[in-house]
């Protein structure tokens, strides 16, 4: 079970990698993010990383993007207010570990949450 649900989110990542749907998904974000004011977002995987520089480039106001590896302790830009921006939501326990290092900040992900 396990293992399927892994191959159920690389698969859904790898379809990132087709330019239109990229573009296309990172538009669809970008609408759901706040108009104004300055955004860093912050990804968790390399996709996400990918997902979140398209984002920040289509934003009008100023926006940067970083990926982070949930363990390490390098903090975002203080001027700058932090959106998790991923290609999955790889489940609870990553939920759980984005907030444990990010407490507080939104998570906005390209596919649905998983059940349970």
């Amino acid at each position: 079970m396990l293992a399927t649900r892994y191959d159920e989110l690389e698969t859904a990542m790898e379809q990132l990698a087709d330019g239109d749907r990229l573009r296309s998904t990172a538009g669809l974000i970008v609408k759901n993010l706040p108009a104004t004011g300055k955004l860093v977002l912050v990804a968790t995987s390399t996709h996400g990383a990918a997902l979140a520089a398209v984002c920040s480039a289509l934003r009008s106001a100023p926006t940067r993007w970083m990926a982070s590896d949930l363990l390490s302790s390098r903090a975002v830009p203080t001027d700058y207010e932090p959106i998790v921006v991923d290609a999955v939501d790889a489940g609870q326990a990553w939920r759980t570990a984005v907030h444990r290092r990010f407490p507080g900040v939104p998570i906005i992900v390209a596919t649905p949450e998983p059940p349970g």
